[in-house]
């Protein structure tokens, strides 16, 4: 099982592959704002389940505000993805909510009380925050008591790498973050992952945030990273 791996689920994946991919995945994300905007909502609890039976990955449930999604496929309401998120909490292992959202806080304190966890999530499509802008939500996260930070935006030129770099290798010695660089080539997409970043994002088949690889992409270049590194070492 790959810690790294976080294996992007939308619900029109094939049953083969799932078995043949779920295994590897330390993590899974259930895009369930995706899932619905192709099917009934009658069909979302055992897709859920269904995952669950095939995978010792923890599960994530993101529905994600519309707001911060790359191509909103479907708008849900803040009621109606507070009742989702409510119905899925006893499914899955973590939430994911956008910092910005105004159910952030709510979700953060129902998920604890039943001793689940919350990823506080933050995304931008069109450019990097300055180092004041990526502070303001690490405190941001501190003040809502969440349990992983994650930061999902474009980067246009490479000075905003490194600067995603030396907030990925600050923040993640004091609590776990997932740093994503979107818009950039695979490796340094991947690049994070060697500064403390927790995991990364991979498809199982519909990617869907710019530049996400899929699961071969994505296994095949960082093993080659990681042998790489174990030779530089010795």
């Amino acid at each position: 099982m790959n810690e790294k791996l976080a294996l992007v689920l939308v619900g029109r994946e094939e049953d083969r592959k799932l078995k043949e991919v779920l295994p590897h995945a330390g993590w899974v994300e259930l895009r369930v704002d995706q899932f619905l905007s192709l099917g009934s909502e009658d069909e979302l609890i055992p897709w859920v389940e269904r995952v669950r039976e095939n995978t010792s990955g923890r599960l994530i449930a993101t529905v994600r505000w519309f707001r911060e999604q790359g191509n909103p496929a479907y708008r849900i309401s803040d009621s109606d993805r507070q009742r989702l998120y409510q119905v899925l909490l006893p499914l899955v292992d973590y939430l994911d909510v956008e910092i910005k959202s105004a159910l952030a806080r709510k979700l953060v304190e129902l998920s604890h009380q039943h001793s689940k966890k919350v990823i506080l999530s933050y995304h931008n499509f069109k450019a990097c925050p300055l180092e004041s802008g990526l502070i303001r939500l690490a405190k941001e996260f501190r003040r809502l008591k969440g349990d992983i930070l994650k930061i999902a935006v474009k980067v246009n030129q490479p000075r905003e790498l490194l600067r995603l770099l030396e907030f990925t290798v600050r923040y993640g010695q004091v609590y776990p973050v997932v740093v994503i660089p979107m818009g950039t080539e695979l490796l340094e997409r991947l690049m994070p992952l060697f500064f403390g970043s927790a995991f990364t994002y991979v498809a199982a088949s519909s990617k869907t945030a710019p530049g996400q690889p899929d699961y071969l992409e994505f296994t095949r270049v960082y093993r080659l990273l990681v042998t790489e590194n174990k030779e530089r070492k010795h």
